[in-house]
């Protein structure tokens, strides 16, 4: 494996910070030989090890106890098998969440949507050598929660 990884965060005012990190990769198996088939592979991509992965953040403190956060997610395609076949890999994605919070006294209103605009992605599968298998990341989903301080 070989690559690159950022991070950084950037406070454009006190109140707005843009927050991110992004993440390149080349990884490859030198030698991988399939127990079911006897098949070797070389110099092929190891599954699910996508190439990128980027995250970005921005947070605005909108009034001393009203916060809103934006986010988007971002991951490359992910090879579902150490055989380096692209018909059996799980396709790129990006996702975008958002949220908000109010803090009342002692109390702290938040409210979390993740895949605002109900995008189509997967984390992860697998693959029997023929058919693409997935694991899916949940449609648009709203969370609200409640938390006392004291």
């Amino acid at each position: 494996r070989v690559g690159l990884e950022v991070e950084g965060e950037w406070r454009i005012r006190p109140a707005l910070t843009i927050t991110g990190n992004a993440m390149w990769m080349r990884a490859r198996i030198a030698a991988y030989t399939d127990a079911a088939t006897g098949t070797t592979y070389r110099n092929v991509p190891p599954l699910l090890s996508p190439a990128v992965l980027a995250n970005l953040q921005g947070a605005w403190r909108v009034r001393d106890r009203v916060a809103v956060t934006a986010r988007v997610r971002h991951s490359a395609r992910a090879f579902l098998a150490n055989d380096g076949n692209p018909a059996l890999t799980a396709p790129s994605f990006t996702l975008f969440d958002g949220g908000g919070s109010v803090a009342l006294g002692r109390y702290t209103i938040r409210v979390q949507a993740d895949n605002l605009f109900n995008g189509q992605a997967y984390t992860g599968g697998y693959t029997d050598g023929t058919t693409r298998y997935f694991f899916p990341v949940a449609r648009r989903t709203i969370v609200g929660s409640l938390v006392l301080t004291f």
